[in-house]
């Protein structure tokens, strides 16, 4: 698999994983939404998120990363350099 179709896979699945996660279409996530944009994302849902997250995608964040996670786009670059 070559990096931009594994970073494609990487952003359709935070996309599809955060659609699941809230019973919203995934059309409806985009790089720029933020936990406010979505009914229910709270500290406790982002955490479940992210724990989701790294587990589908087998890898681990830092904790400083977490910090960084400012909207949708930003887990999917974090995970995509981690991919790497």
């Amino acid at each position: 698999m070559n990096s931009k179709s594994g970073n494609q896979n990487i952003s359709n699945s935070v996309k599809q994983y955060i659609a699941n996660y809230f019973s919203i279409p995934v059309e409806t996530v985009k790089n720029d939404t933020i936990a406010e944009d979505i009914d229910g994302w709270d500290s406790m849902a982002n955490a479940e998120i992210i724990m989701g997250l790294e587990e589908e995608l087998q890898t681990e964040l830092e904790v400083e990363d977490l910090l960084e996670l400012d909207n949708v786009g930003c887990m999917i670059e974090k995970f995509q350099k981690l991919a790497k």
